[in-house]
């Protein structure tokens, strides 16, 4: 009962879909039988007009589909092919013609009044239907044919303006990430300054607190100096500052923060990002993962094959993971769908009861 009324309603759904057609074809035929009957004062019979108006519909949707898409379709031969199609489309039209009126009339018993077979009034009858439905097949299909490269450029248009909307919000969004970064700093200028001449006084007696300035100079170096509307920047670069990164929160955890980063450089050569994914994403670790394991400690891989940047996190989760872990995660998620849309994969995993895995790829 149920397939019975599904496909109930799959063929009025159909029917619905060529309401049009069939609403345009009823009133010409109408208007075709009323108005000839009224001229000549003479009705054919219900068999008579099925017959020759179901030949001609045939024929204008067989015209429309098959004869003018591969004439048009070949532009070097369209003249070629167009008068081919016709004249033969013709011949078959006039054969059928000629023996629809035979039947009709060997069934309706006046074989001498109907009877044209070859006769030049019957030829010409046949000419005159077939040119008029050859016509209004042509208009179809090239109103059809308008209608549905209009389609084509409107949503190639709205394709384009959401490519430039999108790029508009990447570049927006990277730049409120820079005003804020330069929010927190009061003189990124003064600050330098200040780091190298520091670095400058305890560069003798105290090299290694210089070498911790140094690595810092460099990260906020690394930071500050990200181009407003700079949309990618070499991969390379912001992993030597993830190093900085570890190291400089080794040393404030006296060497009890475990966390490794392993990449290739010759790998990575010519690859570029957004900025600030991979620091953002350690970072996020810094602040919630567990990183007092060594045994696995957290690590940061990233590697490019068969055309793919994969980046996998790997950490020691905290017995609490708060909100802010994931908030920090959809940022970062947000950031790489805004920029590379279906290209980019990020994927969240609890490994056992005690890792958590995020893996970025980007295609």
């Amino acid at each position: 009962m149920y397939d019975m009324l599904r496909q109930n309603t799959t063929f009025l759904d159909r029917i619905r879909s060529y309401r049009v057609h069939l609403i345009c074809w009823f009133l010409f035929i109408s208007y075709e039988i009323i108005m000839v009957g009224l001229i000549s004062n003479t009705f054919a019979s219900i068999s008579f007009y099925t017959a020759f108006y179901t030949l001609n519909i045939a024929l204008f949707y067989f015209f429309a589909h098959q004869i003018m898409p591969r004439a048009d379709s070949h532009r070097y031969y369209r003249y070629i092919l167009l008068p081919a199609g016709i004249g033969g489309t013709f011949l078959v039209y006039y054969l059928i013609t000629i023996l629809l009126d035979v039947l009709l009339s060997d069934v309706s018993g006046n074989w001498n009044q109907l009877l044209l077979g070859y006769s030049k009034s019957s030829l010409l009858r046949s000419l005159y239907r077939f040119l008029l439905f050859v016509g209004l097949s042509a208009g179809y299909y090239y109103l059809t044919t308008f209608l549905r490269e209009r389609q084509r450029a409107e949503k190639k248009e709205r394709e384009q303006l959401l490519a430039e909307i999108e790029h508009q919000q990447t570049q927006n969004e990277l730049m409120k990430s820079q005003n804020t970064l330069l929010k927190t700093q009061v003189n990124p200028h003064l600050l330098f300054n200040t780091l190298n001449i520091i670095f400058s006084t305890t560069r003798k007696m105290l090299p290694e607190t210089a070498d911790l300035i140094m690595v810092l100079s460099d990260v906020m170096h690394f930071s500050v100096n990200i181009r407003d509307g700079q949309t990618e920047s070499p991969i390379l670069i912001e992993l030597l500052q993830v190093r900085n990164l570890i190291y400089l929160h080794q040393l404030r955890k006296s060497g009890r923060l475990f966390m490794d980063i392993d990449y290739d450089e010759l790998n990575l050569q010519g690859v570029k990002i957004i900025p600030l994914v991979i620091i953002t994403l350690v970072e996020n670790m810094f602040k919630h993962a567990d990183l007092s394991h060594d045994d696995p400690p957290a690590k940061i891989t990233v590697a490019h094959k068969d055309g793919i940047l994969r980046i996998i996190a790997e950490n020691h989760r905290q017995n609490r993971v708060g909100f802010s872990n994931y908030a920090g995660l959809a940022e970062i998620s947000k950031r790489l769908k805004r920029c590379y849309g279906q290209r980019v994969e990020f994927k969240l995993f609890n490994s056992g009861h005690a890792m958590f895995t995020t893996v970025i790829a980007i295609h």
